[in-house]
């Protein structure tokens, strides 16, 4: 009788570590989820200098005259609209983590409004190397 309780006591003791381990899973995963919406405010600002020498690059493309066979140096026909969407999603991306960071200083960024303001940057960045400007082509 004596050794049935300790088999039962036994069972029972590492049915509590599975439990334990199980828990112990569930807080990890909790916590790395947590960790992956936060990004460290040195990137989330080199993001925003990134979006802005290409801002800076395509307002500066966008000023030129349209290609007419007689200036060398001009903006190719429809490079204007092909840049408009990613232009002005980053700019809203940009501007969306630069107002969290003042909002929330000291603090991590949001990973959500920084991966748009980074694929907003990587969409201007391909259009900007079709149509070769800032040297991209």
């Amino acid at each position: 009788m004596i050794r049935l309780l300790t088999i039962v006591l036994v069972a029972l003791s590492l049915s509590g570590c599975a439990g334990l381990q199980r828990a112990e899973t569930t807080i990890s995963n909790a916590v790395g989820v947590i960790a992956s919406t936060k990004v460290n405010s040195k990137s989330a600002y080199i993001a925003i200098n990134v979006f802005n020498a290409a801002e800076r690059s395509v307002t500066a493309y966008l000023r030129l005259p349209l290609c007419d066979g007689t200036k060398p140096l001009c903006r190719v026909n429809g490079a204007a609209t092909a840049l408009d969407g990613p232009f002005n999603a980053g700019i809203q991306a940009r501007n969306d983590l630069r107002a969290f960071m003042r909002a929330n200083k000291g603090t991590l960024a949001d990973a959500g409004l920084y991966n748009t303001l980074v694929a907003a940057t990587d969409s201007l960045q391909k259009v900007m190397a079709i149509y070769g400007i800032g040297g991209t082509k």
